[in-house]
């Protein structure tokens, strides 16, 4: 259980996150997640910190969320998982790159969707290896959307 003690006018203003230092009112906690990102990412030296912080961020503020990965499409067309939330999200991401389907594998074509979702994966016939898995590891849904340009595409490189 989170506590707040009552605050001044003073400490009001210094507590207020960056762009709200007058004290008025903030825009709501998805506005702070994202101030509390980006001072983060700024502090952060590597990718794959930026991307650990991305994920837990994500988890932090998407509703209903348990797990949360990035898949990365390498030039040579193999996938990788750089930064992930849990073990169950690296087991999946894993599954997808060994049986050729999934969300993130759909998301990352480049005549795929930019975002692959299933709201019941128990249902899903797009994936019919990767849904079971997924129900099996106590996952209802997944959304992935496309964070990049398909693999191809200018400014697509990760480096």
């Amino acid at each position: 259980m989170a506590t707040e003690h009552a605050r001044s006018p003073d400490e009001q203003r210094s507590a207020a996150p960056a762009g709200h230092r007058d004290g008025g009112p903030a825009f709501g906690p998805l506005t702070e997640e994202f101030a509390r990102l980006t001072h983060a990412l700024l502090d952060t030296t590597s990718v794959t910190g930026a991307l650990r912080r991305i994920v837990v961020t994500a988890v932090a503020v998407i509703p209903g969320a348990d797990v949360a990965s990035v898949t990365v499409r390498s030039e040579n067309g193999t996938f990788h998982t750089p930064a992930a939330t849990d073990e169950v999200a690296v087991a999946l991401d894993q599954h997808q790159y060994d049986h050729g389907e999934g969300p993130c594998l759909e998301a990352s074509r480049s005549d795929g969707p930019t975002v692959a979702r299933s709201d019941d994966l128990s249902r899903e016939r797009r994936w019919p290896r990767f849904g079971p898995a997924a129900v099996a590891r106590g996952m209802a849904r997944s959304c992935r959307p496309r964070c990049c340009p398909p693999s191809g595409s200018r400014g697509s490189r990760v480096r």
